[in-house]
Order: structure tokens, then C-alpha cells, then sequence
């Protein structure tokens, strides 16, 4: 993290955690202790001299070197003596960048003791979202923290070590180039862009079009920014006539003319000082007192606007510019290095070692962001397929971590959308959470946490519902409609159920029987439930639609046990513990981010698919607004998708990270939102004349993001699509390992009888035996 200088901050690390001690009251943000990792490594070698590690590992390495002698040959030195030295050598080795016994130490702390790529990759799943970041309050330590806390006289026995102004110094008088050779690490030269040096160039030196002075004033700010110009180069980068504003600026004594270089150049007034005591100019006569005052080190000063001003140079080209000769201005540059205010490095190809090439730190910051979008923008939208290895991976599909925490993430990332009970519970839940049980949602609602709502009816025995947590459902969930338009057939008992719980809130089942004076009110409560006017607080009533087994009178139980309430009391009782209830922005903000949650990439396939009140133009403001907040990117990323699409930064990356076509196989519902088939996309065409359909209860298996076979829901008919040999294979072999069933009998394939299909001697060769008119295979 980046803890501000002198706020009284207090940081300690060890190999179980880092603790940050913090003397406001209010603790720093996600947003301030999380690093970029395209920065992380520069930001380590900027801190590493403040640590104990970097006195420890220094003292060691001074000792091997004999830097530590002894005051007697075979006498041991006392631990404090030596500390004392190597503190008072530390103290003069940091001001030289290229002394051996400190670049060691630094390259024994960032590759033998720090595990640089693991952050670096660490920091960067964070930022493509494949690894979460969970903020908490607690009132005392954790465990964790108590241990940190403990040891922190360990952790800064050696804070004295080095005085606080070499401490300052250390990172900016670094060789970082040498650093850089004994890490390994990569030229800038293949990275930085060809095009986006000359493009940044010409913005820094104002040649670009909407740069250009247009009038004297304009002038004034071009001379005071760049330096002395020549009229040449005044004339092209101005718009207008402008000899006549700079007589009238020489007359102003805002401008002077001077000759540098056997050249005729202007230079704003503001500079006179520095040129006459940098170059030896001669300056007119009659110039303000107040602007002849000595400057001190004015070369040094022309050099830094010099290097402000270009992309990365040489030094003979700020040599030619100045008059001056190579070696002198070679010689400056790397003073100004060693205080880190230029850099040194290979920027634009092979260099001379008599005129190495420099750069300015902002502007090559600069340059890393605009090649990097260059580069972001020069990769082609990634293909359906990639998308559907994507989504699975952005949805944790086959992840081994299991329990409340994992469930509770994945319901957030479920929350809003439409599925069926039946797959949520045996198929879509169980392929994110490993040791998933039903318990575990029933504990879920239980506590408060989630809360379901019925969004249709799929039969007798199944329907879709909604997942949100209790707190979301009057943002996210739409307002429950009038009972004459959500029921085609509205009866006595729908109106008493309904009145009866809106009037007096959460009631067992006995209690709705007693206010309707009927016992059969099952059929109407369900017709309620599935309009989305009346839920449940526990999941059992879902499952028991389902159940077969067992006496009337307990399957009666579990298809109406737990208190029933009214959908309308989520929309009103919760605004109480915020602010008032949430606008229809708040609202749209809120449904932007579900879908940015669950697929990571949203364009208006998602949106429609998802069935968002008012579609892909009611949430468009949002997106654009996120866009010009510099939360999410917009750009062509998905090929086939519409041409809109808005992209969490780090799904991009995780998108493109999909790119290389791959073998892995997964089994999904067909009506799992990672399933990008028969929603996103069309089918593929099938091997025969089938219609494989998003239906409750179907599976299908993928192979490298490609749907190569379709099980349909009763686990009886299977449609395979056009692949290879071995990817059948591996479909085949997927599906064997599903969970859920025993015994897999297949009687029809592509259409025809299972055992006279074309696909029937892969399967056969794969365990399935055949039977009567079927193909079977028993775990």
C-alpha cells in the first residue's frame, strides 16, 4: 500500500499478513492499499531502503565483502558494533547508484526474499476479478493481526539503521539499469510504441493541430513552456501572423531575440537569467532589472524542460539544440539521474554508449499508458467461443473452494436473474460451490441474507425464481404488480391470501387457512408465488413441488412449510434502514452493476436476455456515465455482440487472457447464465435435424468454449454438434463425471436410435454397453 509521508502512518509485515496502523479514524480504502501492478515493482524498489530487511540483508552482505572489519583478527565483533558500521557505511554506499554491496542487497531482497511475480500476478487477478477482495470491521484484531502486532519490535529493530535523508535518497540514486540487468527484466524498447513516441512528441512540442498558438499571448506560453525557439519553428506552431506578435511582445519585453548556435532565436523574458548564465548569451540591452538576477544551476534547469518537452532523445540531440558538446551534456544528465530526474534507458532501439538516450519520468509514464491502449485497441474482438470459456471462469465454474463464504458470493453474482429452482439446485450452485448442500441456502435465508421471488411457472413440479439479498430487492427487484394483471384468472381465495398477508404480514400456512376458511388453498398460493406476489422465508416449499415420495400429508408440509409473506413488504419494510427508497437512477445504477458482476462484459444481447425493464436504453446512461467516470471501457470486445459493449477493466483482461484455444471440458445447464449458447449466441448447427433448447433440467457439454454435445432434460435423448474426434472424446468422457445421476441411458442420439447412431462406437469405445433400443452407462 501507499501510505502518505509523515500522516503518522505505521506499517508491519511479516510471511502471515501486513499490517497497516492508521492514527485517523477512518481506515484507508480498498482503492488505497491496492497497487497496479504495472507499477508494483517500481513502487517495491522505491520503499525497499525504508525497511529492516534492506539493513539486515546490506549488513550481511558488507560482512562477506570484509567491509565490516574486525578490531581483532580472531576476536567477534559485537552484534551492535556491527550494526553501528554497516548503518555508517549504508549512509555513504546510497549515494553511489552503481556501488556493488547495495545493488546486491537489492537483488537478493527482490528475487531471493520478495516473490515479485506472485504480487505482481496476485494484483493483477484482483484487477481482472478472479480474485476477490473482502473488506471487514472488527471490533478487536483477528488472529491474524494479533500475531502482527506482537511482533513489531522484531519488525523495526533495525528503523535506525540508515539516517533518514540517505533513506529519501536511496530509490532516486539507484542504477536502475544496472538493477535491471541482474533481474533479467525486459528493454522498454519492446514496449513502448513506435507511433505513440512521435504522437506524443508532437503534443509535447505543441505541433499538433489543437496545440497551436493562436495569438500573441499564445505565443508568450509556447516561448515560456518550450524554451528558445527558432522563427522556423515558431511558424509551425502557430496559427496567425505571427512576426507581428512577436514585435509586439519584444516591444512588451515579454519576448527577446538572442543568438544561440549561430542561430537567431526568441525566447520568453522570463528565461533571460538562465540562458545568459547557462550558454554565456548575449542579451540586449534595457532589459528589466528583475529578470537578470543569477539563477542557480540554469543548464541543469534548461536540460530538465528539455527532457519535459520530448519524447525519449539522445543526448546529442539536446547537445545540437544547446551548442554544447555531447560529453558536457551527457555529463549533466547523468547527474540529473542520479537524483531521479531523468531517466536512462533504451528506449527507441541500440544507443552508442558516448550518446545514450534519456527520458523524462512523467512522459515515459505517458507513453506506457498510451501504448498499452494502443495495444488494447490493436487486439481484435475475441470470437464466441472465447466467450464461452470466459464466462465459465469468470463465474468460478469448477473452482475447488466451497462453503457459506463461496456460496454467498456466487448468490451475488446470481442475484437478479431468472432460473429455474430445479437447475439451481442440482446443477448450477453445485458446479461454482463444491460441497454445496442444500442447508446451506436454507441457512442462507435463514439469517436474513437472501431472499427469493417467483418469476414464472415451469409445470407443476418446477418454476424460475430470483435470488436478492434482502437489502437489494427494492433496487433491483421490479415493483409487484396488481393482482387483476398478474393472475389470468383471479378467484375469491387469491384476493383473501393476498389481503390477508399484505394486512397482517408473514403467516404459517394454518393461519391462511383459517383467513380464507378453506384447507385446499395450496393451488392459489402457488398461483401467487409464481406471479411474484408472494414468497417464503426458507427454500423448502421449492423443493417439495418436486417430491414424490412419501405420505400426502408430509409432501402437503413441504410444499407450504415456513412462514408465507408478502412480496410488497421487501419493497416497503426495507427503505427503512436507508436513506428512502431508491430512485429510479439508484435503481438503474444498481441493475448496471448486477450485470457488470455476472458477466463482466454487458451489451445489449446481455441486457435483453436478462429481461431489464425498458431494455438496453434504460441502463445506456449508465454505462456511459461509468465510462466517463473511468469505471468501465467501451469498445468492440466480443464479436457478434452489438456494437456497444461496456467492460468491467479487469474482465477485459481476463476476456483476452481466454484468447488461445484450449481442451478443457465442462458440463453447464443449459439455462446457466455462464452458458453463453441459445442466449448470447445461436446453436451451433447440430450433426442432425435437433433443436436443442435452454430448458430446466437440460446439460451441455463444452469443450474449449464449444458446445459439442446437448443432453436433453430427461437425461434420454443426447444432440451432438460438428467437432473433432477427439474433442467427442472428451465431451463423452465430461459427461461420464457429472454428478447427479447413476445409471445414463440413452435412447436416442442426433434423432435416431441410440444404438444405429454415428456416435454410438465412440460411446460404446468410452464404457456405455448397449441394451434394447439404448446405450447405457452405470458408474
Amino acid at each position: 500500500a501507499m501510505i502518505t509521508p509523515g500522516a503518522g502512518h505505521s506499517v508491519h509485515w511479516t510471511d502471515d499478513g501486513i499490517a497497516i496502523g492508521c492514527p485517523d479514524d477512518e481506515p484507508p480504502g480498498t482503492a488505497q492499499i491496492l497497487l497496479d501492478p504495472d507499477e508494483i515493482h517500481d513502487r517495491v524498489v522505491e520503499q525497499l531502503t525504508h525497511s529492516a530487511m534492506f539493513a539486515a540483508f546490506f549488513r550481511e552482505n558488507a560482512a562477506r565483502a570484509l567491509l565490516l572489519p574486525r578490531r581483532r583478527p580472531k576476536g567477534r565483533t559485537p552484534l551492535w558494533l556491527q550494526r553501528r558500521k554497516s548503518s555508517a557505511l549504508m549512509g555513504v554506499a546510497l549515494r553511489y547508484p552503481r556501488f556493488p554491496i547495495t545493488l546486491e542487497t537489492y537483488r537478493e531482497c527482490l528475487n531471493d526474499v520478495f516473490d515479485m511475480p506472485a504480487l505482481t500476478e496476485l494484483l493483477s487477478a484482483i484487477r481482472r476479478g478472479e480474485v476477490n477482495v473482502v473488506e471487514v470491521q472488527t471490533p478487536t484484531p483477528s488472529p491474524f493481526a494479533r500475531s502482527l502486532v506482537f511482533q513489531f519490535t522484531a519488525a523495526h529493530l533495525y528503523d535506525t539503521d540508515t539516517p533518514l535523508a540517505e533513506k529519501r535518497m536511496a530509490a532516486l540514486t539507484l542504477d536502475r539499469s544496472l538493477l535491471k540487468e541482474l533481474l533479467g527484466e525486459t528493454s522498454l524498447v519492446d514496449l513502448l510504441d513506435t507511433e505513440a513516441i512521435e504522437n506524443l512528441e508532437s503534443d509535447l512540442q505543441r505541433l499538433s493541430e489543437d496545440r497551436l498558438a493562436q495569438h500573441a499571448d499564445g505565443l508568450h506560453d509556447l516561448l515560456r513552456r518550450l524554451g528558445d525557439l527558432s522563427g522556423k519553428a515558431i511558424k509551425s506552431r502557430t496559427v496567425g501572423d505571427y512576426k507581428t506578435w512577436l514585435t509586439t511582445l519584444q516591444e512588451e519585453y515579454r519576448v527577446v531575440a538572442i543568438t544561440m548556435a549561430g542561430e537567431g532565436r526568441y525566447i520568453a523574458i522570463e528565461d533571460a537569467s538562465i540562458y545568459r548564465d547557462a550558454l554565456d548569451v548575449e542579451l540586449p540591452n534595457g532589459l528589466p532589472p528583475t529578470f537578470l538576477e543569477p539563477v542557480e544551476a540554469p543548464l541543469e534547469s534548461l536540460l530538465l524542460r528539455w527532457a519535459r518537452t520530448h519524447s525519449p532523445f539522445h543526448s546529442s540531440k539536446a547537445a545540437q539544440q544547446f551548442g554544447l558538446p555531447t560529453a558536457i551534456v551527457t555529463h549533466c544528465f547523468r547527474a540529473l539521474e542520479e537524483h531521479g530526474k531523468v531517466l536512462q534507458d533504451t528506449f527507441t532501439g541500440p544507443q552508442a554508449a558516448a550518446d545514450p538516450e534519456w527520458c523524462d519520468p512523467e512522459v515515459l509514464r505517458r507513453l506506457r499508458r498510451t501504448s498499452l491502449a494502443k495495444l488494447r485497441e490493436e487486439v481484435s474482438p475475441a470470437k464466441p467461443d472465447v466467450l464461452g470459456r470466459y464466462l465459465p471462469a469468470w463465474h468460478g465454474v469448477g473452482t475447488k473452494r466451497g462453503g457459506m463464504g463461496r456460496l454467498e458470493e456466487v448468490l451475488d453474482q446470481l442475484e437478479g436473474t431468472k432460473l429455474p429452482f430445479s437447475a439451481l439446485e442440482s446443477h448450477i450452485l453445485p458446479a461454482r460451490v463444491p460441497d454445496y448442500q442444500p442447508l446451506m441456502l436454507d441457512q442462507m435465508g435463514a439469517m436474513g441474507k437472501v431472499v427469493w421471488i417467483g418469476c414464472g411457472t415451469l409445470g407443476p413440479n418446477d418454476g424460475k425464481i430470483a435470488l436478492y439479498r434482502r437489502e437489494s430487492v427494492s433496487a433491483l427487484a421490479p415493483e409487484p404488480a396488481r393482482l387483476v394483471t398478474a393472475l389470468d384468472k383471479v378467484g375469491p381465495i387469491h384476493e383473501k391470501l393476498l389481503e390477508h398477508l399484505e394486512s397482517r404480514g408473514a403467516s404459517f400456512l394454518v393461519e391462511l387457512q383459517m383467513a380464507v376458511n378453506d384447507k385446499d388453498i395450496l393451488p392459489a398460493l402457488w398461483d401467487l408465488v409464481w406471479a411474484g406476489l408472494v414468497t417464503n422465508d426458507t427454500f423448502v416449499p421449492l423443493r417439495g413441488l418436486n417430491s414424490k415420495k412419501g405420505r400426502t400429508k408430509d409432501r402437503i408440509f413441504r410444499m407450504a412449510g415456513g412462514r408465507w409473506s408478502a412480496v410488497r413488504h421487501l419493497h416497503t419494510t426495507i427503505p427503512l434502514l436507508s436513506p428512502g427508497p431508491p430512485d429510479s437512477t439508484t435503481a438503474a445504477l444498481a441493475k448496471a452493476n448486477s450485470l457488470l458482476q455476472r458477466y463482466g462484459v454487458v451489451s445489449r444481447e446481455v441486457v435483453l436476455h436478462e429481461g431489464i425493464e425498458g431494455g438496453f436504453a434504460a441502463l445506456y446512461p449508465v454505462f456511459r456515465a461509468m465510462e466517463e467516470g473511468g469505471r468501465l471501457q467501451r469498445g468492440y470486445f466480443v464479436d457478434g455482440l452489438g456494437g456497444a459493449q461496456f467492460a468491467l477493466p479487469g474482465a477485459i483482461d481476463r476476456l483476452r487472457s481466454h484468447s488461445k484455444p484450449t481442451n478443457s471440458a465442462c458440463v453447464l445447464a443449459a439455462t446457466d447464465p455462464a452458458n453463453v449458447w441459445g442466449s448470447l449466441f445461436s446453436w451451433p448447427e447440430p450433426a442432425a435435424e435437433a433443436s436443442p433448447r435452454r430448458v430446466s433440467g437440460a446439460r451441455v457439454v463444452l469443450v474449449g468454449g464449444r458446445p459439442i454435445l446437448f443432453l436433453d432434460k430427461g437425461a434420454h435423448s443426447l444432440v451432438s454438434f460438428p467437432s473433432t474426434e477427439a474433442d467427442r472424446v472428451r465431451a463423452i468422457k465430461a459427461l461420464q463425471s457429472m454428478t447427479g445421476f447413476r445409471v445414463l441411458r440413452l435412447k436416442r442420439i442426433d434423432g435416431v436410435p441410440a444404438p444405429s447412431s454415428t456416435l454410438a462406437p465412440v460411446l460404446v469405445q468410452q464404457g456405455f454397453a448397449e441394451d434394447y433400443l439404448s446405450l447405457v452407462f452405470s458408474r
